[in-house]
């Protein structure tokens, strides 16, 4: 019984068809062809496919009667599944780690201090009680807190910290209120606001 390289050789050339044409019509070249023929090696199943089609040839008449290629195709089908698993936990893990990446970066490093003079549109102190700061913040970033601590050059002080984050909404926040009644700002003179570096963007003065 024949096995699939002379089925081939044989079909071929009753189709007047040479090894070179052969090879040019499934884009291989023309000692892929040769060795099929000649037992070397065989084609894929994807390749016997493209043969069983171009040759009109069924796929039973091919692989019928030769066990090696039927071993072969179902050898590489157990390694394509294995492959196939593989690419895809590789793939969910890739997508895992973007995530997480995209997760900590939003979490940690979204969040912003203000960072030069250009950002405050105008600070107002009312009668005393409170500190109303306008933000003027990029379309992207909205406000999202504050944080007061004592200065350390200076007893009378206190320095401002304020926060931006990133925004997906079309409304923003951009007002700061501080209640300047409220025991913190007891004693206090100076307010500085800082910037990330913990340089001074502006200071306010509060007596």
């Amino acid at each position: 019984m024949m096995n699939i390289g002379e089925k081939i050789k044989e079909k071929r050339s009753s189709m007047n068809l040479t090894q070179q044409e052969l090879a040019a019509q499934l884009n291989v070249s023309r000692s892929t062809v040769s060795n099929w023929e000649v037992g070397r090696n065989y084609p894929d199943i994807e390749m016997i496919v493209n043969i069983s089609n171009l040759l009109d040839v069924s796929l039973d008449v091919l692989l019928k009667g030769d066990d090696q290629v039927v071993a072969k195709i179902a050898n590489d089908t157990k390694i394509r599944k294995k492959q196939s698993r593989r690419i895809l936990l590789l793939s969910l893990l890739i997508t895992l780690i973007i995530i997480s990446s995209l997760y900590i970066y939003l979490t940690f490093y979204s969040m912003q201090t203000i960072t030069g003079e250009d950002q405050i549109k105008n600070i107002t102190v009312t009668d005393k009680d409170s500190l109303i700061v306008k933000l003027n913040l990029p379309s992207y970033r909205t406000y999202s807190g504050y944080m007061v601590d004592s200065n350390s050059d200076n007893n009378s002080a206190l320095n401002l910290s304020i926060f931006s984050d990133l925004t997906f909404k079309g409304v923003k926040k951009q007002t700061l209120k501080l209640d300047l009644t409220s025991d913190i700002f007891k004693n206090r003179k100076i307010l500085f606001i800082k910037d990330s570096d913990h340089n001074t963007i502006t200071e306010i003065k509060l007596d």
